[in-house]
């Protein structure tokens, strides 16, 4: 049966907001953090916790926006829950929850 949806991807703003937000952010943010480990660097003093808690901090960022990327193209996040396939709202609630979902 073909879903009467099918091109409701194209057309979700609220979910493409999210990627574009993160796209902008990401970036940014890994400039930063490059910058502060190179001044660093030029101080020629070693690095301290609060550095490598930065480090991981922006690596679970990373991850946490590519999390929110699976739900808008595989979860339909952004869009009314009537546009939404069944299959598409498990995906979301097994990407969301953590837990296999049967």
């Amino acid at each position: 049966m073909e879903d009467p949806f099918a091109t409701h991807k194209s057309h979700n703003a609220p979910g493409q907001v999210i990627i574009i937000i993160g796209a902008i952010f990401i970036p940014l943010n890994i400039i930063v953090v490059a910058l502060r480990l190179w001044a660093r660097r030029i101080k020629k003093t070693s690095l301290r916790w609060t550095d490598y808690l930065i480090v991981i901090a922006l690596c679970l960022n990373i991850v946490i926006y590519g999390i929110g990327v699976d739900f808008v193209v595989n979860g339909a996040v952004g869009l009314p829950i009537y546009q939404a396939t069944a299959d598409e709202i498990v995906t979301a609630l097994k990407v969301g929850s953590g837990f296999p979902l049967t």
